[in-house]
């Protein structure tokens, strides 16, 4: 059985959206973490939390790590087409690793990106 894919819009400025990676079944995947209310993927009614990114305009970003998927949304023109497949229950996803640490100070990584804060910063 196929998985249901939608396809949005998205336009000029923030969109409104925070990612996220996971894995499923040894594959990392990117997904929604968040949708604000009042954004560009606010109005997109069937976008859900755990929704997973596969195309970035022409794109296909499915298998990418994170920091690929979120440099494909930040160098792809817009208006662009982004494709997300309909996510898995929130019990088969399986968080990052925690990051290393190394004495007093703690290296880390968040793998979480809201795309609207990142808008702000290239369009100021």
């Amino acid at each position: 059985m196929a998985s249901e894919r939608n396809a949005y819009t998205i336009e000029e400025g923030p969109i409104g959206i925070t990612l996220s990676e996971n894995t499923i079944s040894g594959d990392k995947i990117v997904c929604v973490e968040t949708i604000q209310k009042d954004s560009q993927a606010g109005k997109f009614t069937t976008l859900s939390l755990g929704d997973i990114i596969e195309k970035v305009g022409p794109n296909n970003v499915r298998g990418l790590d994170f920091d690929h998927v979120i440099s494909v949304i930040q160098h792809t023109d817009r208006p662009c087409d982004m494709v997300f497949r309909k996510g898995q229950e929130e019990s088969t996803l399986i968080p990052p690793p925690p990051p290393p640490t190394t004495g007093v100070e703690k290296a880390f990584r968040t793998y979480s990106y809201t795309i609207e804060e990142d808008c702000e910063k290239q369009h100021v």
